[in-house]
């Protein structure tokens, strides 16, 4: 329902008086078992109007407590009245025997200045069964001030235009190249484009576009996805290896000596190697590095020797889930008549704080 007040506005003293008086006049029209929001509308224009702002008389107990006794002035005292106000019109339409429980005071474009509108908009509500104590409760009401919608919309505007601006500026610096851009702009879409980027932001980090070791692998994974979402790689098997995320670990959690065993598998001899467990905060991998060329093994050995993790791991989850990282690594060593020291890592797990570890790989 709106109800039109000709002839005053914003600053009008005697509000109340005259929102009862419309109110009772529409009282007929209104249920006053339900539960109404309240939208109080003025012209926009007088929130610049400075003298009548400055005029209008606030009773010092209507103040916020930090606001009593002090001199309010400019946005201070506007916001002020737009406060006072709108508990004027909420305890004025309330006193009609209605229940307010949103109440909101807006700025509107108006061609007549000396006007205000309040709007009562029925609200639903979901059909709750409460116990008896909660029934007594008072609802919690929602009071929102805006001095101005044209204002706010320009600011919406402001920011989506300024959004719009850094997401070009991103996926420029991705593809390196303003051309290559607006062409997978066309064919992708710029949500999709910015969509794939923030997954890699995900995946790879905050600053995956400035890694100085993993830059341009990176840009040249982030540029076949946009392809293959663009249609130009239909290739399976191709697609299936640009899918695969680039595992790049960061920190060293620990290393263990590799060793190589005696020809009848009971003993060992000195160290030939050592395997080093890295993080970078996601994950968790195996690599592999031999003292002599002759006991070296090939690293695409090793692809599948990782494991993921997450926040929800406890220090116990991650000690058990490197133990058995570690435990397929050592398949793949037994295969070359090597072994991987277990007894040490024991030790070292004894003292560790993983979770930590990997907080720390995922920060850098």
């Amino acid at each position: 329902m709106k109800i039109t007040l000709p002839g005053i506005n914003l600053f009008e003293e005697k509000l109340c008086d005259k929102i009862k008086i419309a109110i009772n006049e529409e009282i007929q029209n209104l249920d006053k078992t339900l539960k109404y929001s309240l939208t109080l509308e003025f012209d926009e224009s007088l929130i610049y109007c400075s003298e009548s702002i400055q005029a209008f008389f606030i009773p010092d107990e209507k103040l916020p407590q930090y606001q009593r006794g002090k001199e309010l002035y400019g946005d201070d005292k506007m916001y002020a009245i737009l406060g006072y106000q709108l508990k004027v019109a909420e305890e004025a339409v309330e006193s009609c025997g209605i229940i307010i429980n949103h109440a909101s005071i807006q700025g509107s474009p108006f061609d007549e200045i000396n006007c205000i509108n309040v709007r009562l908009q029925e609200q639903e509500e979901k059909d709750l069964k409460l116990d008896k104590k909660r029934k007594n409760e008072k609802s919690l009401k929602c009071n929102v001030i805006m001095p101005s919608l044209t204002g706010f919309a320009k600011n919406v505007y402001n920011a989506f235009e300024k959004f719009e601006k850094e997401m070009d500026n991103v996926l420029e610096r991705a593809f390196n190249s303003k051309e290559l851009y607006k062409k997978y702009k066309v064919l992708v879409g710029k949500e999709e484009l910015y969509k794939t980027y923030l997954d890699f932001k995900s995946e790879y980090g905050d600053m995956w576009i400035d890694s100085k070791e993993h830059r341009d692998e990176l840009l040249r994974k982030f540029h076949q996805t946009v392809k293959i979402k663009a249609g130009l790689i239909t290739d399976e098997k191709m697609k299936s290896e640009v899918i695969k995320p680039l595992i790049i670990p960061s920190k060293t959690i620990f290393e263990l000596n590799v060793y190589k065993r005696t020809k009848t598998g009971n003993g060992i001899h000195k160290d030939i190697g050592q395997v080093s467990l890295m993080t970078n905060g996601k994950i968790i991998k195996i690599e592999y590095c031999a003292r002599r060329k002759n006991y070296e093994i090939i690293d695409e050995n090793f692809d599948d020797c990782y494991i993921e993790v997450n926040d929800r791991y406890d220090n116990f989850k991650l000690v058990n889930s490197i133990r058995e990282l570690v435990e397929m690594a050592n398949t793949i060593f037994e295969k070359y008549d090597f072994t991987i020291n277990q007894d040490a890592m024991d030790n070292i797990l004894d003292f560790i704080d993983i979770k930590r570890l990997i907080k720390m790989a995922r920060e850098v």
